[in-house]
Parts: structure tokens; sequence; C-alpha cells
């Protein structure tokens, strides 16, 4: 489960309390997470590297290698991978 998995990312990384809930705990490292990246001044998003909206759907179909899907936590084909995109531009 992948709030399991971010759970435990924040008590592990950030030294979250272990006995919080575990979707609080999930939101939580996430939020430590981005505040440290933002803290260092990495870009955020797509649009901050200077990837125009235009090339997410071409990027997303060249990760995609024979039509096959990406194996992971969750099986990711073209269209999933194009919706990570858009909410990353």
């Amino acid at each position: 489960n992948t709030v399991d998995l971010f759970a435990q990312y924040g008590i592990n990384v950030w030294k979250l309390p272990a006995n919080e809930d575990k979707e609080q705990l999930a939101k939580e490292a996430i939020v430590k997470t981005q505040a440290f990246f933002t803290g260092l001044g990495i870009p955020e998003r797509l649009r901050d590297v200077g990837i125009p909206h235009e090339m997410l759907a071409e990027i997303a179909s060249s990760v995609i290698r024979g039509g096959q899907p990406i194996q992971g936590l969750k099986t990711l084909d073209t269209n999933d991978i194009l919706a990570i995109y858009e909410m990353a531009w």
C-alpha cells in the first residue's frame, strides 16, 4: 500500500512519530519533502525547467517502450504517465 510506504518514509527519514495515523504521516512526509527541496532551490514543476506543455504527451509515449506498461507499485500505461506529467506541469 502506497500510504504505508509513505508513512514508513516519514518515520524513517523525517523522524515523525510512529503512533500517528498512517495517512497523516504520509501527508506530513510529503509536505516535509517538498519543503526540503524548495529550500534547496530545486524546481518543483516541469514548466519550471522549461518543458513546454505541448511535449507532455510525446514524453509520456517515449517512456513506454514496446507498448509495455511500467511495472512497479502500480502498473502504469501511457495515459497514467501523461496524467502524472499533467499534475507535475
